[in-house]
């Protein structure tokens, strides 16, 4: 939202002053329309940029001629033919704010109901998120960077590991081989023992 508007308030300050109070009254929408904040708060972007009809369920009607019109009253322009984008921007602002003037405090005054409890614990756990997020953001750089160093003396682990299964897997054959003439080898020599004691 600020981002929106710092595109005709020069002055960042007021730009600020503006998206505050600004989301005050998308609140107010949201709490008289039973819907959410940022979903009034999307309609309001929408209507500044010249798309209106997010914005008609909220009661706010923002035609072509009203905007012209209502930049020239706030003399921004003067005709309606010399209204441009930056002035259509302001006068829409404006209209927004008289047309939703009857929910102003609706969301103070309703504080207490339990849709207005539940946007606020929402928005209070959302908050909570983003500080524990900023919170562990350092610890997670450093984790990060710390994987990128270890990386690739894991690539080298896997390509030495993968050398010495490579070898071991060369030598199975002569081993078994040993290992069965061995095996062979005493079984010849039990042979031999018992045949002596036979002939004993």
């Amino acid at each position: 939202t600020g981002a929106l508007l710092s595109g005709f308030i020069t002055d960042s300050q007021a730009a600020a002053d503006e998206t505050i109070n600004l989301t005050q009254r998308a609140a107010d929408m949201a709490s008289v329309f039973n819907t959410s904040v940022p979903d009034a708060l999307n309609a309001v972007q929408a209507a500044i940029r010249g798309e209106s009809e997010p914005i008609r369920r909220f009661g706010v009607l923002l035609d072509d001629a009203s905007v012209r019109a209502r930049a020239v009253e706030l003399g921004l322009a003067a005709s309606t033919k010399e209204v441009g984008l930056q002035e259509k921007a302001m006068a829409r602002l404006d209209l927004i704010y008289e047309q939703t003037a009857k929910t102003q405090g609706d969301f103070i005054n309703t504080r207490g109901s339990i849709a207005n409890q539940q946007k606020t614990l929402g928005a209070q756990l959302e908050d909570t998120k983003a500080k524990i997020g900023e919170a562990l953001a350092p610890a997670m750089q450093s984790l990060l960077a710390l994987s990128a160093e270890l990386l690739p003396l894991f690539e080298d682990f896997g390509v030495q590991l993968a050398g010495v299964i490579s070898k071991t897997e060369a030598l199975v054959g002569p081993i078994r081989f040993l290992v069965d003439a061995l095996n062979d080898l005493q079984g010849q020599q039990q042979l031999v023992t018992e045949s002596g004691r036979e002939v004993d």
